[in-house]
């Protein structure tokens, strides 16, 4: 698998992807992927996470509990997260499954766009190939 070495304006259509996502709005995509090797989608994955561009932090009660009633109003869904990450149910506040909720949903949204970042990857490489034949 060939890798490719993302120009800025590589970097920029990335971020095209996303300019109406949660996800980009915290993010400076174009700090963490411009001049770094990539060869897949799950390299750009690797690196948003290692940079912590999943990561969340609800603060402040009202926020987290604002959060909570509009996206997991049973708290379901955030429990279950915290149980799969073996919180303690000790531990466990509205800020933290607040964040912890926001963070799988922005990863969740960037799955979402998995195809359409394959597919300009997949036509990054083919530039390339093409402008080394020549």
């Amino acid at each position: 698998m060939s890798k490719l070495i993302l120009t800025t304006e590589q970097t920029l259509q990335i971020k095209d992807i996303f300019k109406n996502t949660e996800l980009m709005i915290d993010v400076d995509i174009e700090y963490f992927l411009t001049n770094e090797q990539i060869e897949s989608v799950e390299c750009i994955e690797n690196i948003l996470s290692d940079n912590d561009c999943f990561s969340v932090d609800i603060i402040y009660y009202n926020n987290a509990m604002e959060f909570l009633m509009k996206h997991d109003n049973s708290l379901k869904e955030s429990l279950n997260i915290a149980s799969d990450l073996c919180f303690d149910a000790s531990s466990l506040s509205s800020e933290l499954l607040a964040s912890l909720l926001a963070s799988q949903m922005i990863r969740e949204e960037f799955h979402e766009y998995y195809t359409e970042l394959e597919n300009l990857i997949e036509e990054f490489k083919n530039n390339v190939e093409d402008q080394e034949e020549e």
